[in-house]
C-alpha cells in the first residue's frame, strides 16, 4: 500500500486536501455559504447585503487559477513538455465529473476517481493488446462521461444562477 498511497507527485495531495477544505469551507462558513447564495438566487443575494459582483470575480479568478494550476500539472509533471492539443478534451469531462458530482466537491472527487479509472483501463487495455482499434480504447473515457451524463443530468439541478447576468435595479 505504501507505493500506492505515497509515491504521488506533491499536488496530488494538496488537491485532495483542497477538496476536504472546499467541502468545509463552501458549507460552514459565512463566506462559502454567501459564495453558494450567489450562485442560487442572485436578487436575493443582493437583497441581503452580498455583493454579487465581488462573489462572482472571485469566484472567477480562483477558479481560472485551479484551471491553470491543472495545466501547469499536466505541463510539467505528466507530459513534461509541451504539444498541442495535450489536454485533448480533458476539460470536458471535469465538466462532466462536475454535473455528476451534483456540484459538490465529494461527489466531485467520486467522479474524477470514476473517469480517471476509465482512463487507466484503455491503458492497461492498449498495453495487454485488445483486439479493438486504440482509437476506440482512447474514446472509452468520454463514452463514460456521455453515458453517466445521460443517466443523471434530469436528475442533477445546477446552481440556478450559473450563466445569467446581473444588473442591480
Amino acid at each position: 500500500m505504501g507505493k500506492v498511497l505515497f509515491k504521488h507527485n506533491i499536488m496530488v495531495y494538496i488537491a485532495l486536501m483542497l477538496v476536504i477544505f472546499l467541502a468545509w469551507f463552501l458549507s460552514k462558513t459565512t463566506i462559502g455559504l454567501s459564495l453558494r447564495s450567489v450562485g442560487e438566487n442572485l436578487k436575493a443575494a443582493d437583497t441581503v447585503g452580498i455583493n454579487v459582483y465581488k462573489y462572482r470575480y472571485i469566484a472567477l479568478v480562483f477558479s481560472g487559477m485551479l484551471a491553470a494550476t491543472g495545466g501547469a500539472f499536466l505541463t510539467l509533471t505528466q507530459i513534461t513538455r509541451f504539444l498541442e492539443n495535450m489536454v485533448e478534451g480533458r476539460g470536458w469531462i471535469a465538466l462532466s465529473a462536475i454535473i455528476l458530482g451534483k456540484w459538490s466537491p465529494w461527489g466531485a472527487l467520486g467522479a474524477c476517481l470514476l473517469f480517471g479509472a476509465a482512463n487507466a483501463l484503455q491503458m492497461q487495455m492498449q498495453i495487454i493488446g485488445v483486439e479493438v482499434p486504440y482509437q476506440v480504447l482512447l474514446m472509452l473515457p468520454y463514452i463514460m462521461a456521455m453515458l453517466a451524463l445521460a443517466g443523471v443530468v434530469g436528475r442533477v439541478r445546477g446552481p440556478a444562477s450559473v450563466g445569467k447576468p446581473y444588473t442591480r435595479s
